[in-house]
């Protein structure tokens, strides 16, 4: 974070995108925000769909909860059997109405 406050770039982003995202909603850093979420938007498999819903939700991201909607809707079978759905059912219950309503506005 401190490299990108100074530079302005976010090399190796890809890997420390999820733990840069929260710590740049937290210093209100949205270009850094902005960059994160649009790597973690590209990262999006069956695997982590869930956990990325979940993940922009908690820092308002609308772009990577938008489109983990979508994938997730696209891919539901799959995402279904994985521990990050789980985790959405059940400590998450309000983002399933997304799955129903992808335009539902986030809060």
């Amino acid at each position: 974070m401190i490299y990108f406050i100074y530079t302005g770039a976010a090399p190796k982003l890809h890997l420390m995108a999820r733990k840069l995202m929260a710590a740049a909603d937290m210093y209100l850093l949205d270009c850094l925000k902005a960059k994160c979420e649009e790597a973690l938007c590209k990262s999006l498999s069956v695997e982590n769909a869930a956990e990325l819903l979940i993940l922009g939700d908690i820092h308002l991201a609308s772009q990577l909860r938008s489109e983990a909607v979508s994938f997730i809707n696209f891919h539901a079978a799959k995402v279904m059997k994985t521990s990050g759905w789980n985790i959405l059912e059940a400590d998450h219950p309000h983002l399933m109405a997304d799955m129903i309503s992808p335009s539902t506005p986030a809060h």
